[in-house]
């Protein structure tokens, strides 16, 4: 299996993602266009690819950055707790 890495990346007018030349749409904020990452990342990954995502750091460099975690409704929450 081989590594592919999806880029998120600051633009003009917000943020996008970059893999494998594939380029997203602008995302006004950065938690958007990592959502939308990691969306991609995960039909990706089920056709059978790996995909590493990275952000693109103050000094330029690229980091490994995790997959946003799904927070679970507050009515589930609560239904648990009773």
């Amino acid at each position: 299996m081989t590594q592919e890495y999806c880029d998120i990346l600051p633009a003009d007018n917000g943020w996008v993602f970059v893999s494998e030349g594939y380029h997203s749409a602008s995302f006004p904020c950065y938690d958007l266009a990592l959502d939308a990452a990691a969306a991609y990342r995960a039909q990706r990954e089920s056709e059978g690819a790996r995909i590493v995502l990275r952000s693109q750091t103050l000094r330029g460099g690229m980091s490994a950055v995790a997959p946003p975690r799904r927070a679970r409704s507050s009515a589930s929450e609560n239904a648990m707790s009773h």
